[in-house]
């Protein structure tokens, strides 16, 4: 495969790389192309996230504009609990290896790519106010309105407190902001310990949520 080619895949010998690179985005696309895109629309730091938002980082991705990398063993190497990323200094998105040669996309991958997206839409709109813990857990929330939308069910439990809100956006609210919200305020809690714990150092910065640059 050639060195600047947008896609990069690493340990698969039984498809070739071409062929990997297109399922890859061909698999990812597809993710993005469900209806269950319809349903995520919330607002977070004054900031109305709808469904177009997913949309353009669909079309960028199809465009090449945002850089597809199969490779579970970099994922690794950012850390135990990483299974996707989202890198807003070179518009590149991180999956895990088996999306690249699967016949279809599993339920969680298909969450880890929504999560991704919503990282992706950060940058591409280039929002503000939105802090770095309220950003991971809209991650969530996107991939758990995917999951409810697309698979009519939820893996999270009844007393959840993201179930409460899945149920309250369900109920159509997506334009009520969520800061201050009690129920995404738990969630929030719930995913900086959860971040805390796996790398007390984590953070992310603000100031590279500068746009999606055009690759030559």
């Amino acid at each position: 495969m050639e060195a600047n080619s947008v896609c990069v895949l690493r340990g698969y010998a039984k498809e070739g790389p071409v062929m990997s690179a297109t399922r890859l985005k061909s698999n990812v696309v597809n993710v993005l192309s469900s209806s269950a895109i319809n349903a995520l629309s919330f607002k977070i730091a004054g900031n109305l996230i709808t469904p177009q938002h997913f949309i353009t980082v669909r079309n960028h991705i199809k465009k090449d504009e945002i850089t597809l990398v199969a490779d579970s063993g970099a994922l690794a190497r950012e850390g135990a609990t990483v299974n996707a990323s989202y890198n807003k200094l070179d518009d590149k998105m991180t999956l895990h290896s088996r999306i690249a040669t699967a016949s279809s996309v599993e339920r969680l991958n298909r969450l880890q790519i929504i999560h991704e997206c919503f990282h992706a839409i950060c940058d591409a709109y280039k929002l503000q106010g939105i802090t770095t813990f309220e950003e991971e857990t809209c991650g969530y929330l996107s991939s758990a309105l995917y999951e409810l939308y697309h698979y009519n069910s939820s893996m999270y439990a009844s007393d959840h407190p993201m179930r409460t809100l899945l149920v309250s956006l369900y109920k159509g609210k997506p334009r009520v902001e969520l800061r201050g919200d009690p129920h995404f305020e738990k969630c929030f809690k719930r995913c900086y310990d959860m971040y805390m714990a796996a790398d007390p150092n984590y953070k992310q910065d603000r100031a590279s949520n500068n746009g999606i640059r055009k690759k030559k």
